[in-house]
Parts: C-alpha cells; sequence; structure tokens
C-alpha cells in the first residue's frame, strides 16, 4: 500500500504493526 493510497480498512488493521494492534488514519 502506498502512502495516501485509498485500501480497504480492514487491510489497514491486517497491516497493522503495534504490539496492541491499534492503528493509526491520518
Amino acid at each position: 500500500v502506498k502512502q495516501d493510497g485509498f485500501f480497504p480498512a480492514d487491510l489497514l488493521f491486517l497491516a497493522s504493526t503495534n504490539a496492541d494492534g491499534v492503528c493509526y488514519i491520518e
């Protein structure tokens, strides 16, 4: 996924690398 690109929200959660699994959307 490219920066500032569009992608499904579920993909964002799956791609989360934070220990607590929290994702941030800018």
